[in-house]
């Protein structure tokens, strides 16, 4: 193959193949052989060279490797994903059912015993809350399955017009106000998980809030192509020992009883902003010093609306 390319004239460049050394060893080589004309243009000879490719092939080869062995990962963490989803599905559908059953069951003997005792009656309303804490914890864990996995539509997006409708969500207390420091930009961007996680960290801001009057504040600067979101309080605040058991799954710093919520609100947020190569961090010194969360969120393009909005 070699000569007839080379009586034709041509090149033959950077052919992988095998050689037989002097020493009976056979060696990867990467082989250039050109035609060697005279004067008259006619082909009188070859010249030839012949590299050692034996480290590039064994470079190559470890390369290959470790595509097959990231792939075979990829494929497992993908079967593991759908497991989990499926799990999720199953108990957040499935074991809704018997609670429910529970919960139903609770009321018709409350309201069947009439002379029932005021410790009963709280017994009763604390077998109903729990419930519904079950309920809530089935919700969170299904949440938490597919955060990142769906609604991942880009498409341009008004902050503003999230946080507006945050707020309309979550109705916050007369005596919290949260408000917009700034200008929000306008972006494109994934803006149904970009309003979960802001959704999160509001609510969390509105529920740990433990003075007669307070305020959450959001903010969203523009930095590089990632917009840098600030939401700030005035609450009871986080002691650093903390900071990192909070984004942990079924973690909260106060007794069920005192605070609704699963502990899961903070584990979505963190899986949500990682998904976007980015991470978000909490600063607090606690004792009623106030909370901020900070983290930063990609964009492909930014235009700035003029809007500033409170809430109260």
């Amino acid at each position: 193959m070699i000569l007839g390319r080379i009586a034709q004239g041509e090149t033959v460049n950077h052919l992988e193949t095998v050689r037989l050394r002097k020493d009976g060893k056979l060696v990867n080589v990467s082989v250039t052989v050109s035609p060697i004309t005279d004067d008259q243009g006619t082909i009188v000879g070859t010249s030839k060279i012949a590299r050692d490719s034996t480290e590039r092939h064994q470079q190559q080869l470890a390369r290959d490797a470790a595509a097959l062995a990231l792939r075979d990962k990829n494929q497992q963490l993908e079967r593991s994903n759908r497991n989990l989803e499926d799990f999720a599905y199953v108990a957040s559908h499935d074991l809704k059912s018997p609670l429910r059953g529970i919960d139903n069951a609770a009321k018709w003997l409350e309201e069947d015993l009439h002379d029932l005792s005021d410790e009963s009656r709280k017994i009763f309303g604390l077998m109903r809350n729990r419930i519904n804490r079950m309920e809530k914890l089935l919700d969170d864990l299904l949440t938490y399955s597919r955060a990142g996995r769906t609604d991942t539509a880009i498409s341009e997006t008004n902050v503003a017009d999230i946080f507006d409708s945050i707020i309309e969500i979550l109705s916050p207390p007369v005596h919290i106000k949260v408000r917009v420091e700034g200008v929000l930009p306008v972006i494109v961007t994934a803006s149904a998980q970009l309003e979960q996680v802001l959704r999160n960290l509001i609510n969390n801001a509105i529920k740990h809030h433990d003075k007669q009057s307070g305020e959450v504040v959001l903010s969203g600067k523009q930095v590089g192509h990632f917009v840098e979101f600030i939401v700030r309080d005035d609450g009871p605040g986080i002691l650093p020992q903390f900071h990192k058991k909070i984004f942990q799954l079924f973690q909260t710093l106060k007794r069920r009883d005192e605070v609704e919520g699963s502990g899961m609100g903070l584990a979505i947020v963190k899986k949500l902003v990682e998904q976007q190569n980015s991470c978000i961090t909490v600063h607090s010194n606690g004792n009623g010093t106030g909370t901020e969360f900070r983290f930063q969120w990609p964009t492909l393009e930014a235009t700035y609306d003029v809007k500033e909005t409170t809430h109260a």
